[in-house]
């Protein structure tokens, strides 16, 4: 139910979406030139570093201190696509709360593998909280007969894929799987004594609703630095504790 591979990765200078030919794309024009340097983007200024599982953070498993965590979930807004890991939501909201940040971001991940990071992880980290900023729904994980998985969304126009995309795409499917999920990481919470919260649907549609000052991450894509300083800063009450 975790990741099916343990290796050591190298850093690395693109990731995508964020890659060298979308910022030469972006250089090339007088008008996404001019954003990149007033945010002050380079090809020098970012760094992926990813641990012995492939999560984006500075530590391995093994180098965590059992039960002195907090988990942070998401896509690849948690990942940091375009960010340095140092201007995540989740490694700034980490540094508030004291406790060691484990970073279960996935791009373009669904909701369904957030619980199965959860699920995979949770009884042997033990977190103290698991913090979730959600994504998008119309996502959907499938999971093959060889173990492995992968996320499906509105990006597949054609083929065999889409025909399943189009079948788990409907709008009473997308509820029921996202209840059917939230219901599930819930347990594994209540199972391991984890508090589980969520962006309150109060302010969701204004977190989400734009780029704070027009403010955005190096592939012009994902949020910037400003957002994610935002979602860090905000008040407890608008965590939602759902277990």
């Amino acid at each position: 139910l975790g990741p099916m591979y343990r290796t050591k990765q190298k850093p690395l200078s693109w990731y995508p979406a964020d890659t060298e030919e979308r910022f030469d794309i972006h250089w090339s024009k007088s008008n996404t030139r001019k954003i990149l340097i007033e945010h002050n983007w380079t090809k020098e200024n970012i760094t992926y570093k990813s641990n012995d599982f492939g999560f984006r953070m500075n530590k391995n498993i093994n180098e965590i201190k059992i039960g002195e965590c907090d988990f942070y979930l998401g896509c690849s807004h948690t990942f940091g696509i375009g960010l340095n890991l140092e201007d995540t939501w989740g490694w700034k909201l980490s540094q508030k709360r004291g406790l060691e940040f484990i970073n279960l971001g996935w791009p373009a991940g669904s909701i369904e593998a957030q619980y199965r990071l959860l699920r995979c992880w949770a009884e042997k980290l033990r977190p103290r909280r698991a913090f979730t900023l959600g994504t998008y729904l119309s996502r959907r994980e499938i999971l093959r007969h060889d173990g492995s998985t992968e996320c499906i969304g509105p990006w597949f126009k054609s083929g065999p894929m889409y025909t399943v995309y189009e079948r788990l795409s409907n709008e009473n499917e997308i509820t029921v799987s996202m209840l059917r999920t939230l219901d599930a990481m819930k347990a594994v919470c209540f199972e391991n004594n984890i508090e589980l919260y969520t962006i309150a649907d109060s302010i969701r549609d204004e977190i989400f609703s734009d780029k704070k000052d027009n403010n955005t991450a190096r592939d012009l894509i994902h949020f910037g630095c400003n957002w994610h300083s935002h979602v860090a800063n905000i008040s407890d009450s608008s965590w939602e504790r759902l277990a």
